[in-house]
């Protein structure tokens, strides 16, 4: 697993990341963004949408959003 400690301050420090990722094949260019190749990476992504659309339609607030990613973990995948 890629360990990455950085300071993000702009888009151009986020793509050098995905860059880095790219390395081990989790994620590639794609015709439309990128494709995610990583079946975990993928399950996470997918949590985290389904959080987020909870957040977006007033189902949850603020805070539960925010602390559920405060809080998230690699072990929260053990759900998949």
């Amino acid at each position: 697993m890629i360990k990455l400690e950085r300071n993000i301050r702009s888009i151009v420090d986020v793509i050098h990341i995905l860059f880095e990722i790219a390395e081990d094949g989790s994620i590639v260019p794609d015709t439309d963004g990128i494709r995610i190749t990583n079946d975990i990476l993928r399950y996470a992504l997918a949590q985290w949408y389904d959080k987020h659309e909870q957040w977006k339609s007033g189902q949850i607030t603020n805070e539960e959003y925010y602390d559920w990613q405060d809080a998230y973990t690699v072990a929260d995948l053990s759900e998949k």
